[in-house]
C-alpha cells in the first residue's frame, strides 16, 4: 500500500536568503563565554606562539594601555597613565624587566621593533620615543604630532620605520635614521588604530566611520572602506593576514577582504566594541565590549563539532555494523527492510481521513495562519483539488468564520496566493451570500470588498504605468528632450498610489476593532 503523498507547501514558500561561504565561517563559533571587568578595555593582544595566551589592557583605572607580546611570545610590553612604558616576563616570578621613563604624558600604544632589541611608545604629549632595551636609555624622539598620538605601528619589515597615528587627523611615517617624518597621510578624522601589513608596504589607518589603505611606497592612498555608522575603533588581520576585521562603537564588527576590500560578514554585539584580537587560524575571537564605565570580555571559540553519518536505518556507521549481527540468512531467504512511514502533518493526517473541515480549522489557527501563510494557502489549493472546500467552508457559525475573514484580509494583497484565495471567496459568498446579517461579518465583509476594490485599483494604476514605461522605452530621444513630463508624471502617479495606501491606513483601526469584537 502506498503512503499518503503530503501537500505541497514549497510553491508558495519563501525563497530562503543565501548564505555564503563567508557567512558560514564566521558564524561557526560557539556561544560567546563573556568576563566581566571593572575598568573599561583599552586593548587586546593574542599570543603569535602557543598557547597564545591573551593580554587585556584595561584603561585609567588599572593605569595600564596598549599590552602587546613580542614575535617570540616571550615578553609583554605596556603603556600607563603614568607616562611610562614597562616590559614585563609574565611567565618569571620577578615579572618586571624594564621600565622607561621620560615622557611627559600618558603612554596609550606601544610596539617592539624589527630585528632590534629596541621598543617604541606613542603618548599624549605629542611625540613618538624610541628606546633602547639593554640600557633603557631613549634613543630618538620624533615630535611633529599637534594633538594627543592615540595610535601606532613598526613595520614588520623594516628596523627603522615606525608609523603614527594622531588626534591631528594625520598618519605619519618615520625613518629612525632622521629626525623628521619622510610620510604623512590626511585621515581627515581623529586616528583611532592602525595596522602595517606583513609586507611592510601599505597602511590600514581607522578615523571615524573610514578606513583608510595607504600605498608607503607610492605615497598615495589607495582605497576607502566605509561600512560602519560610528566612530571605528579597532582593526586586526585574520585567515592568515587575508582577512581585515574592524570593529566600532555601533556594535559591529565586520570583515572584509583584504585585496578587493569588500564586506564578507558582519557580526553583532550587544554593547560598543572596543578592542579585538584573534588567534591564529581564527580559532578564538575575542572582543572587548564597553559596559556603562566597566568593561566586558567576550571569547568565543570555533565550533569542532561533527554531524555523525546517519544510515537508512537511523543508525550510525559505529552501531550499523552490530546490526544483524547474530543473524545467519540461509539459501533462499529473503531479508525484508523495514521502511519507515513517513510522519504526516496534522492537516496532512485530516485530509487523509477526508475530515476537510477540520482540515481548514486547523491551518486557519493562529500559529499556522500567522507564521507560514502559505501552509494554509497550499492545504486550501489541495481542498479545490479535492473538490472539497465547499465542504470545508459549510456549516460555521461566526466564531469559525472571523479567523477565515482575517486571514483573507492580510493575505489578499499577495500575488502568490491571489489565485486561491479569489476562489475561496467566490465560494464562501456562494455559501453564505445570503446570511451576513451578524454586524460583526458584516463589517468583515465590507472590510474585505475594500480589500479587493483597492486591489483593483492598484492593478489600473500598474497597467497605466506599464504603458508609461513601455511607451518611453520605445521612445528614448523624446524622454531625454522632456524630462518635465515625466516628473510630472511620475509625480501624479505616486499621489494616486499615496491617497489609495491612506485610505487603506485610516481604516485599519476600524477593522482591528471590528476583529477584536
Amino acid at each position: 500500500m502506498s503512503s499518503f503523498k503530503k501537500t505541497n507547501t514549497g510553491s508558495f514558500a519563501k525563497a530562503s536568503a543565501y548564505v555564503s561561504e563567508h557567512t558560514q565561517y564566521w558564524k561557526n563559533y560557539e556561544f560567546p563565554v563573556t568576563v566581566k571587568e571593572f575598568s573599561t578595555i583599552d586593548y587586546i593582544d593574542v599570543c603569535p606562539v602557543e598557547p597564545h595566551y591573551i593580554a587585556v589592557t584595561t584603561g585609567p583605572k588599572k593605569g595600564a594601555y596598549g599590552g602587546k607580546f613580542d614575535s617570540s611570545g616571550e615578553v609583554l610590553l605596556s603603556g600607563s597613565e603614568e607616562s611610562h612604558i614597562r616590559l614585563f616576563n609574565y611567565v618569571s616570578r620577578r615579572p618586571l624587566l624594564r621600565e622607561f621613563k621620560g615622557h611627559k604624558g600618558p603612554v596609550h600604544r606601544v610596539d617592539f621593533v624589527y630585528g632590534k632589541k629596541q621598543v617604541v611608545g606613542f603618548s599624549d604629549d605629542y611625540t613618538v620615543s624610541l628606546w633602547d632595551t639593554p640600557s633603557g636609555e631613549r634613543v630618538q624622539t620624533f615630535g611633529e604630532h599637534k594633538d594627543f598620538i592615540r595610535a601606532g605601528v613598526t613595520s614588520p619589515t623594516s628596523e627603522d620605520t615606525v608609523i603614527s597615528g594622531s588626534y591631528d587627523h594625520t598618519v605619519k611615517v618615520w625613518d629612525a635614521r632622521s629626525r623628521s617624518s619622510v610620510m604623512t597621510f590626511q585621515q581627515g578624522s581623529p586616528v583611532e588604530t592602525l595596522l602595517c601589513y606583513p609586507s611592510g608596504t601599505l597602511i590600514a589607518s581607522a578615523g571615524g566611520t573610514e578606513i583608510k589603505i595607504f600605498d608607503i611606497i607610492g605615497g598615495k592612498l589607495l582605497s576607502v572602506i566605509s561600512q560602519h555608522h560610528k566612530n571605528i575603533t579597532c582593526l586586526n588581520f585574520a585567515s592568515k593576514n587575508s582577512r581585515l576585521l574592524s570593529g566600532s562603537l555601533d556594535r559591529h564588527v565586520k570583515v572584509y577582504d583584504l585585496t578587493t576590500f569588500k564586506l564578507l560578514h558582519s557580526m553583532d554585539y550587544p554593547a560598543p566594541v572596543m578592542s579585538l584580537g584573534i588567534a591564529p587560524g581564527d580559532s578564538t575571537l575575542v572582543t572587548g565590549l564597553l559596559s556603562g564605565n566597566s568593561g566586558l570580555i567576550s571569547f568565543q571559540h570555533r565550533s569542532t563539532k561533527q554531524v555523525k553519518e546517519v544510515t537508512p536505518y537511523g543508525l550510525s556507521e559505529s552501531t550499523k555494523k552490530f546490526k544483524f549481527k547474530s543473524l545467519k540468512l540461509m539459501p533462499g531467504d529473503e531479508l525484508v527492510t523495514h521502511i519507515e512511514k513517513p510522519k504526516l502533518a496534522s492537516y496532512d493526517r485530516q485530509l487523509a481521513q477526508f475530515k476537510f473541515t477540520k482540515t481548514l480549522s486547523t491551518v486557519l489557527q493562529y500559529g499556522i495562519a500567522t507564521k507560514t501563510p502559505h501552509v494554509t494557502v497550499a492545504v486550501m489549493r489541495e481542498l479545490i483539488r479535492r473538490g472539497g472546500l465547499a465542504t470545508a467552508l459549510a456549516g460555521r457559525d461566526t466564531k469559525g468564520l472571523i479567523p477565515l475573514f482575517r486571514f483573507l484580509m492580510k493575505n489578499f494583497r499577495n500575488p502568490l496566493f491571489q489565485p486561491i484565495l479569489l476562489e475561496v471567496i467566490n465560494v464562501l459568498l456562494d455559501i453564505y451570500g445570503n446570511s451576513f446579517g451578524d454586524s460583526k461579518l458584516f463589517g468583515l465583509l465590507s472590510r474585505l470588498n475594500e480589500e479587493v476594490e483597492m486591489e483593483l485599483e492598484v492593478s489600473k494604476i500598474a497597467i497605466h504605468l506599464e504603458g508609461v514605461i513601455e511607451l518611453y522605452l520605445n521612445m528614448p530621444s523624446r524622454l531625454e528632450s522632456s524630462p518635465n513630463k515625466t516628473t510630472q508624471l511620475t509625480s501624479n502617479l505616486d499621489k494616486s498610489l499615496l491617497s489609495e495606501f491612506n485610505k487603506k491606513d485610516e481604516d485599519k483601526n476600524a477593522d482591528k476593532e471590528i476583529v477584536n469584537n
